[in-house]
């Protein structure tokens, strides 16, 4: 059979609960509003027993401070503390418990009296047996360096032989250690903004010019062969001097065929500008075309403006009238002699601008534009454009461009 270990808490009874009731009557048999037991036999106990415990405590604590002080009298009224013990075992010293021939514990780091300076074994409060014993020390070689050896009165503060020869020495010591300390801490001055010593200085120079060499040198190596021709090299910005001008030549040569774009981009505005013009131009006409002409005529026929009834004419007291945009409707023979290729048209009314204009001027006894002294032509639109055009004239929407040379 193989032994089994069980714990023990397993095989004794479960532990009772208590119930509310208990709870709640051990709850109330204190009050903490006196901090007193409300049975009166119970509080009694418990005053007992804190009594007794205050007073070992007070009598423990009253032990340890008279062992720590080492002190058998009280300083207040100077009674023994250890005569009950000494009459109850007299030659016993309760109180330090020494054995014979050792020493207490020193209470101090010092092996004499500080107020008196004498030693402890003749002045201490102790019994002699038991007063500490002062330590036998020997002194240490005192050990000079010798640099603190002086060579000089220090009363009359010269030197014992050679003064002069020797202040000229300790001066001159002194600047070059003083120089030696200035080039340590001062190599740089900030106001000059350079080094203090010229060798330095030049050195220092030379690196930064070679450093500065090398960058460029480094740059332009890596740069691409496209970049290579720079211009600062054929031309001296400074001396405004050609260094060479082959590579200008050439530099001018790309320059030119490089920009040779802006040149066709300008004529090709140019164009589009003219194109532009002329689709405006034949919107106008468009809407000229559906404007019948004889809202025209019917103004012009009744001889007078009928707000200011001044006659039309191009006379001095007369009013220019209005020149029609509106093109009159071409008869049948105009059409035919239009479309007709091969034969010519006959001289006098024909189907032209010019011809229309002639009939206009008949028909309202007025004289022809061509005679007018101001103006006033009654000419195609695409006439005008032209003469406009090959006289640099300006239209309402500005200048017209003029083609590219």
């Amino acid at each position: 059979t193989k032994r089994r270990e069980v714990h023990p808490l397993l095989l004794e009874k479960p532990l009772k609960g208590k119930t509310c009731r208990e709870v709640a009557a051990a709850e109330r048999a204190y009050d903490p509003v006196l901090q007193r037991y409300r049975d009166e036999g119970r509080e009694t106990h418990a005053r007992v027993v804190e009594e007794q415990e205050r007073v070992k405590h007070l009598n423990r604590a009253r032990d340890v401070q008279i062992r720590r002080e080492k002190r058998d009298f009280d300083i207040v009224n100077l009674e023994g503390r250890l005569d009950v013990l000494e009459s109850q075992e007299p030659g016993k010293r309760a109180g330090h418990g020494l054995r014979p021939g050792k020493m207490a514990i020193p209470t101090t780091y010092t092996d004499h009296n500080i107020l008196s300076n004498i030693p402890f074994d003749e002045h201490h409060w102790a019994p002699p047996e038991q007063r500490p014993r002062a330590q036998q020390r020997q002194g240490k070689q005192r050990l000079v360096p010798v640099g603190n050896l002086k060579e000089y009165n220090i009363v009359s503060n010269r030197y014992l032989e050679h003064h002069d020869e020797k202040m000229y020495r300790d001066k001159e010591i002194t600047l070059r250690e003083a120089a030696q300390k200035c080039r340590r801490e001062r190599r740089y001055d900030p106001l000059l903004q350079r080094l203090n010593d010229a060798r330095e200085e030049a050195n220092a120079r030379a690196v930064e010019d070679a450093r500065t060499v090398e960058a460029v040198l480094y740059a332009e190596a890596k740069q691409p062969l496209s970049f290579h021709g720079r211009e600062a090299k054929g031309f001296d910005i400074i001396g405004h001097t050609a260094r060479d001008p082959e590579l200008l030549r050439v530099l001018d040569a790309a320059e030119e065929a490089r920009t040779a774009r802006f040149f066709t981009r300008h004529a090709f505005d140019h164009a589009v500008r003219e194109n532009d013009v002329v689709m405006e131009d034949a919107r106008e006409a468009q809407k000229c075309a559906q404007i019948a002409h004889e809202r025209v005529l019917e103004t012009t026929r009744r001889g007078h403006d009928i707000i200011s009834n001044q006659p039309f004419g191009y006379g001095p007291r007369q009013k220019q009238p209005p020149a029609p945009r509106t093109m009159p409707q071409p008869e049948l023979w105009d059409k035919v002699m239009a479309n007709h290729i091969t034969g010519e048209v006959p001289a006098g009314l024909g189907g032209s601008l010019e011809g229309a204009a002639t009939l206009d001027a008949m028909r309202l006894n007025v004289p022809h534009p061509r005679h007018a002294p101001l103006g006033g032509s009654l000419t195609s639109r695409a006439s005008m454009r032209d003469s406009a055009t090959l006289s640099g004239a300006s239209s309402a929407r500005g200048p017209r461009p003029q083609p590219a040379r």
